[in-house]
């Protein structure tokens, strides 16, 4: 895929597209995907910031700006997280949190601690669960890998919504190459933990039934992307809309509670120290958030 550089306006061409505004290109982080060599999928990550490269600073900024899939096609539009609704958690409160690299340059920064906002940390209460809302959808609009979901310890479980601006529309109606929904997980290596995930409407019914995304699933990105410290990296694969049993949905429900789910098989934990971003591939949608002079 040729690509002609960045003018003042920001112009460029991918995959044979004219884009205004996108970003020029960065270092890129290649992957493989282990749990779809069947379709032959190959996915290169644009990740520019200094939590990658050889000395990376676990704390600082990690942005994800384009992907690129195996036919050669760039993809810089990104579908916008703009709800995070049905909060659930049991467990122990202080152990799941939103967590953001000290160093980060745009939005969060630290730790956030679920079950705090009513200045009670023994109990949640609906304001507790409002609040970590809104913390994840931060989390989840920003392009920065060094800020996610994290939960930690055992038997704590949680489940919650999110709503997209548009719906995310699959570009082929079969299992394919373009993964749009991607998947980020914080491990030793790459991803290490379990989590599920379902497209739902807007109140909540499923419209497919649960995908079990496994720990072998996530590869490590190359060049590594560092996040909390020098021994957690960022895994990460690429899921097709197809995968979730439906075309398109606007609604994803996710959680961690996969124990009774027939495609658990034991092993790594369940959890997630994670996060969705969503690509756009469908032609049409692009269209129409192309904006020219």
């Amino acid at each position: 895929m040729s690509k002609m550089p960045s003018n003042q306006n920001g112009i460029r061409i991918l995959g044979g597209v004219v884009c205004l505004g996108c970003a020029a290109s960065v270092l890129a982080g290649e992957y493989e995907h282990k749990f779809q060599e069947l379709y032959g999928q190959r996915a290169t990550f644009n990740v520019s910031g200094p939590a990658t490269g050889s000395s990376p600073n676990p704390q600082g900024d990690a942005k994800l700006t384009s992907v690129e899939f195996p036919s050669g096609d760039e993809f810089i539009f990104f579908y916008k997280p703009v709800a995070v609704t049905d909060v659930q958690y049991s467990g122990t409160l202080s152990q799941w949190r939103v967590r953001a690299g000290s160093n980060t340059t745009n939005g969060l920064s630290g730790d956030y601690i679920f079950g705090t906002a009513d200045g009670n940390s023994a109990n949640q209460t609906s304001e507790d669960r409002e609040a970590f809302a809104d913390l994840i959808l931060q989390a989840m609009q920003s392009d920065n890998l060094n800020q996610y979901v994290d939960l930690s310890g055992s038997g704590n479980e949680f489940s919650f919504i999110i709503e997209f601006d548009r719906s995310v529309m699959d570009n082929d109606a079969d299992q394919d190459d373009f993964g749009e929904l991607l998947y980020f997980e914080r491990g030793a290596g790459s991803g290490n933990s379990w989590l599920k995930i379902q497209a739902v409407d807007e109140n909540g019914a499923a419209l497919g039934p649960w995908l079990v995304i496994q720990p072998s699933e996530t590869v490590q990105t190359t060049p590594v992307t560092t996040v909390y410290n020098s021994s957690q990296t960022m895994g990460t694969t690429s899921i097709d809309v197809s995968r979730l049993g439906v075309s398109e949905f606007k609604y994803l429900k996710i959680s961690n509670d996969v124990a009774g789910e027939a495609a658990y098989s034991g092993g790594g934990d369940m959890a997630p120290d994670f996060k969705f971003m969503s690509v756009m591939t469908n032609e049409a949608q692009i269209a129409e958030v192309m904006v020219f002079d």
